[in-house]
């Protein structure tokens, strides 16, 4: 969550911010005892042109999930 106009040294521009999330999740292989996946997202922070310093913030995700 983004709650402030400064965020990892930069000037996000507001305190509003809107996120874009785009997610894929694989299953790798599943047996009675185990259930193996992994899981990639991107997401997107901006304040949609709210202010003119609107630098935008990018993450990606990479995560192995396991059911036992």
């Amino acid at each position: 969550m983004v709650s402030d106009q400064h965020f990892a040294g930069k000037d996000i521009g507001s305190h509003y911010q809107f996120e874009d999330k785009l997610g894929l999740i694989i299953d790798l292989d599943e047996s009675e005892k185990l259930t193996q996946q992994v899981a990639v997202r991107f997401i997107h922070y901006s304040n949609g042109g709210l202010n003119n310093d609107n630098p935008g913030l990018d993450f990606l995700n990479l995560a192995y999930i396991a059911h036992f």
